[in-house]
C-alpha cells in the first residue's frame, strides 16, 4: 500500500487491526472517525515534551527588504511558504552566486534579553524561530538586499490533515509510526479488536527512533551567563544589542 496521502495511513491502520475490507474501501464513519483521531494526535503532538516530529529540508527564496515569513500548511493563514510546521531548526543557510552563507540561529534566551533592530539592511546573520498554533514565522535580522535561497533543516509536524493531504515529503519510518499509533487508538474504538504485543512492541520502536533523533538542546544557560554584559553573540553587528 502507498503512503502518498493521509487517507493511506488510515487505511493501513485500520488493516493493522483487521478491519479494512478486501476492496480498500472504508464506509464514510469509519474514514471520518480515522481522520478525526489522527488528527487529535497530531494536535497533542503540537506540545509534547518529547518532540514527535520528523527531519525534512525547505527551499525557498528571500524576497528584497522582507524579514518576516509565515510557514504554514493551513492556505487561509495567507502563508508566504506553503509547508508544515516547523518546530525546532536544525540549521539555515542562505545561497547566492554559488556562495552558501550560514545563519545564527538565535534562541529564546537571546532573542527576549537583548534589544532587535528590525530595520537593519543587508545579508541575514540571524533568523529567530516564532510558533503560533498553526503557522511558523522566521524573522531574519537585516532586511535582505538581494534575494537568496534559503535552505533550511529543521524539525517538523503535521496538523489539520484531510483525506487527501500530501504525504510524500514525510519519512517513510514517520508515517510507519503514524500507521501504528492511530491503530492503537482504533482498537480503543472497536470492541473486539486486538492489539498484539507484537504490534505493541513495533510501534515502540517506531516512537522511540523518532523521539532519539530529535536532537534536543541539551544546553544549560546559568543566570551568571544570561547576565555576563559579553555573552559572544556579536550583538551589534548582527543587529542584537546588549
Amino acid at each position: 500500500m502507498s503512503l502518498e496521502i493521509a487517507d493511506d495511513i488510515i487505511k493501513a491502520a485500520y488493516d493493522k487491526i483487521g478491519l479494512l475490507p478486501e476492496d480498500g474501501n472504508l464506509s464514510g464513519g469509519k474514514s471520518q472517525k480515522g481522520l478525526d483521531l489522527l488528527n487529535a494526535q497530531l494536535k497533542q503532538y503540537e506540545s509534547d515534551q518529547d518532540l514527535i516530529a520528523y527531519d525534512s529540508d525547505l527551499s525557498f527564496p528571500l524576497i528584497i527588504g522582507q524579514n518576516e515569513y509565515k510557514i504554514s500548511s493551513n492556505t487561509s493563514l495567507s502563508p508566504d511558504v506553503v509547508a508544515n510546521k516547523i518546530v525546532r531548526l536544525k540549521f539555515v543557510n542562505l545561497i547566492v552566486n554559488d556562495i552558501q552563507y550560514p545563519v545564527n540561529i538565535v534562541e529564546d534566551h537571546v532573542w527576549f534579553r537583548k534589544v532587535q533592530n528590525l530595520s537593519l539592511t543587508g545579508r541575514p546573520f540571524d533568523v529567530y524561530l516564532q510558533n503560533e498554533p498553526e503557522a511558523s514565522n522566521l524573522i531574519f535580522l537585516r532586511k535582505p538586499e538581494q534575494i537568496y535561497i534559503c535552505n533550511i533543516k529543521a524539525k517538523f509536524n503535521l496538523s489539520d490533515l484531510d483525506f487527501s493531504s500530501n504525504l510524500t515529503s514525510v519519512p517513510q519510518d514517520y508515517k510507519m509510526f503514524l500507521i501504528y499509533e492511530l491503530a492503537r487508538l482504533l482498537v480503543d474504538n472497536f470492541p473486539g479488536t486486538n492489539w498484539s504485543d507484537l504490534s505493541e512492541s513495533i510501534y515502540e520502536r517506531y516512537k522511540a527512533n523518532i523521539i532519539s533523533s530529535t536532537d534536543k538542546n541539551m544546553t544549560a544557560v546559568t543566570s551568571s551567563v544570561l547576565n555576563y554584559p559579553q555573552s559572544g553573540y556579536g550583538y551589534g553587528e548582527y543587529g542584537i544589542y546588549g
